[in-house]
């Protein structure tokens, strides 16, 4: 997984460990924390910089936030014209019930392969784009009948969340990948004697899913656990089995640091070439805009296993985390929408009449 920032005035770590013991974050700022990260670059190596976007840290909207960037460049091979790139991301995190979001990073060009008896810079018309949703915010767990200090255990419940992926479907003129990843993590901390509060240990369930050129190039997505969402369609590998035991531990009563973070990336690349082929349109997409909606935690029990049936975990802005989304859809049990779809018929028929 790759690296994150905590943004409570902390410093970026390095995956997900964390580095938690050494960091710091200020009691001033505790409500739920929404941010959006917009990145895109074509032509990383040293000196071949063609275009370089960067947005860190841009508050959160629920309305979809996008980002478009075009780029022409008709120098040295490989040509890179034409480069159209589209970010967007959205993000609720309400009191009211609804935790969803939603994340998308789109490039598409002209690509030429280039010659491979005369390579171009490194690097030089590679496209990179990524779209981030960073949420952070300190929860208390409140299990009914448990005392402050027992532990509570509970597992992630999965999202309802479906989405598309697509890279270039050939070797032609450019190849590419597309993915979608995701992170939550529980961290513990304590206060110190002017506030601040010091992180300690953690845990963390990431999960990627991904296309490549070459490898099912396009896929759908739809609900997963966290730990890995479970891509549908032909030739598709098994996603990974969640552990069995609950996923989390921690003090009833205690404060814990959470952070949820969803990436969107894209790329394109060309490739090597004796024929000198013209350049042809290239696409990379991952998206799934707003339909990420939050399942919540669940399976609570107390430290003899037993279960725990009025359990509430808010955070400081009265975000219940252990309930999913009120935006999730349900969906309808077959013989119901059999039901539903002869009554609309029966409607008709005594219309008609």
């Amino acid at each position: 997984m790759e690296s994150f920032t905590v943004r409570r005035g902390m410093q970026r770590a390095a995956g997900i460990s964390l580095l938690a013991s050494s960091l710091l974050f200020s009691a001033a700022s505790q409500a739920t924390s929404i941010n959006f990260d917009f990145t895109a670059d074509v032509g990383r190596a040293p000196g071949e910089v063609f275009l370089h976007e960067e947005e860190l840290n841009v508050p959160g909207t629920a309305a979809l936030m996008t980002r478009d960037y075009e780029f022409n460049f008709a120098g040295t091979q490989p040509l890179t014209v034409a480069t159209n790139i589209g970010l967007g991301a959205a993000a609720t995190w309400s009191s009211t019930g609804v935790k969803k979001l939603g994340v998308r990073a789109n490039a598409e060009a002209y690509m030429s392969a280039y010659d491979v008896l005369h390579p171009p810079p490194p690097r030089n018309g590679v496209i990179e784009v990524t779209t981030k949703v960073h949420i952070d915010a300190v929860i208390t767990i409140d299990a009914a009948g448990v005392a402050d200090g027992e532990n509570v255990s509970f597992n992630l419940l999965d999202p309802a969340v479906h989405g598309s992926l697509d890279a270039p479907a050939s070797f032609t003129h450019g190849t590419g990948t597309a993915s979608i990843q995701g992170l939550f993590a529980l961290i513990e901390f304590s206060t110190d004697f002017f506030g601040n509060r010091e992180l300690g240990a953690s845990k963390a369930k990431s999960f990627e899913v991904s296309a490549t050129t070459g490898d099912n190039p396009h896929r759908d997505f739809s609900e997963g656990s966290v730990q890995a969402l479970e891509p549908v369609g032909p030739g598709v590998t098994p996603p990974l089995t969640g552990d069995p035991n609950p996923d989390f531990t921690v003090q009833n009563g205690r404060e814990y640091l959470v952070i949820l973070e969803f990436y969107a990336r894209a790329s394109l690349l060309p490739v090597p070439t004796t024929t000198g082929a013209p350049s042809q349109h290239v696409f990379s997409s991952s998206s799934f805009d707003g339909t990420l909606h939050w399942g919540g935690f669940g399976g609570f029990t107390d430290a003899n296993g037993q279960p725990l049936l009025d359990v509430q975990v808010l955070d400081e802005s009265g975000v219940d985390w252990a309930t999913r989304s009120s935006s999730f859809p349900v969906p309808l049990p077959p013989a119901f929408g059999l039901l539903l779809g002869a009554c609309g018929v029966l409607g008709l028929r005594r219309r008609a009449a």
